[in-house]
């Protein structure tokens, strides 16, 4: 990753852990996978979770298109972490779940990420 970049990410999340509002949480749960020999036993899913530096407000006017996102929405802005937030997390913010409605990166470089979530 270019200099400016990985500057750039040190910065967002120097700040992002400065100003946080809460705590909050990214959870993924992904279903296990059967083995065809023994189809009958249950296999547990796996859960992965990462600890987030962000700050949350209203939802943009520019993003509520009245279907999908709707202006009660939140927008998280989080510090870049381990891996992309998808469409289906669960944040917890302070212990309350909230689902990821939309992500998008900050820049291309992921310096940041901004998400939609509802609760």
């Amino acid at each position: 990753m270019d200099a400016l970049y990985t500057r750039a990410r040190a910065t967002a999340g120097r700040l992002l852990k400065t100003y946080a509002q809460g705590q909050y949480r990214l959870t993924r749960s992904s279903a296990g996978a059967v083995d065809p020999d023994v189809p009958w036993e249950v296999v547990p899913g796996a859960v992965q979770s990462w600890e987030l530096s962000a700050v949350a407000k209203s939802v943009s006017r520019q993003f509520v298109d009245g279907k999908a996102i709707v202006a009660s929405d939140r927008e998280v802005l989080a510090a870049a972490f381990g891996d992309r937030p998808q469409p289906g997390d669960m944040l917890l913010k302070d212990g309350v779940p909230l689902t990821v409605i939309r992500v998008m990166p900050v820049t291309d470089a992921g310096v940041a990420w901004r998400f939609i979530v509802r609760g």
